[in-house]
């Protein structure tokens, strides 16, 4: 008990938002070496962040058809045109996503193992057919590992061959609570630090009733039960009541 009591925590918004014990485990479980890597409230925190730091109104979206129904909703939220590509037991099929590529997307998402709701994992065999198309394309590849340790086959990542591209987002709610609700996100510096609402003072900056897990720069701003700031730092809130949870809180 002491030793949890006297761990450190960040103690001023000066501070790296994310501890250097919980960094270095990260480094060493992340599926290539990112330039950046930050702790937030879940898997679909970091896909609200990264979609609404990337993608404006109007915007053309890949994602895997089918794809995960909460992200299609965020994407609606958006405003942003999706463009389907199908999936089969190796992942993205490379013809139809060429295809859809002409169309000049904005963003690619996909669930690189464990996709919900096929299955399927991205084998390294795939993943080298699709690098060539993404890399010549350009635009960025948002990953949600989701599933996280709780998968059953190894971590992959295009990241291995797009490092300057690639927003990897793995999740620990399933593997360790989804009452803590845990993620982390790694990729280039530029779209993840654009990511992240500035650190703001308000009723939270006391430290009193913050989390006792390392936590993100939005998990350690705000108090329980006090109100977050307005704009794009705000918490994320269910829209679904218990009876129709659609697994959103990841």
């Amino acid at each position: 008990l002491s030793e949890l009591t006297t761990a450190a925590i960040p103690g001023s918004y000066l501070d790296d938002p994310v501890l250097p014990g919980l960094l270095g485990i990260l480094k060493a479980q992340w599926p290539y070496p990112p330039e950046e890597l930050m702790v937030v409230d879940g898997a679909m925190d970091a896909l609200d962040l990264v979609s609404r730091t990337l993608l404006r109104f109007g915007d053309r979206v890949v994602v895997e058809h089918p794809c995960f129904p909460p992200l299609l909703d965020l994407l609606e939220s958006i405003g942003v045109e999706v463009v389907g590509v199908p999936v089969d037991e190796s992942g993205l099929r490379p013809e139809p996503l060429r295809t859809a590529l002409g169309s000049k997307p904005a963003a690619v998402f996909l669930q690189p193992r464990a996709q919900n709701p096929t299955g399927a994992s991205m084998t390294e065999h795939r993943a080298q057919d699709l690098a060539p198309l993404l890399a010549q394309a350009g635009m960025p590849v948002v990953e949600d590992d989701s599933a996280g340790a709780v998968a059953a086959t190894a971590p992959i990542s295009l990241g291995l061959w797009l490092p300057d591209k690639v927003i990897h987002i793995r999740s620990f709610s399933k593997s360790h609570g989804a009452d803590l609700r845990p993620a982390a996100m790694g990729g280039p510096s530029d779209p993840l630090r654009g990511a992240l609402p500035p650190a703001r003072p308000g009723r939270g900056a006391s430290g009193a009733g913050r989390k006792a897990v390392p936590a993100g720069p939005r998990a350690l701003t705000y108090a329980p039960g006090a109100p977050p700031p307005a704009g794009r730092g705000r918490m994320r809130r269910c829209r679904w009541s218990t009876p129709r949870c659609r697994g959103c809180c990841r």
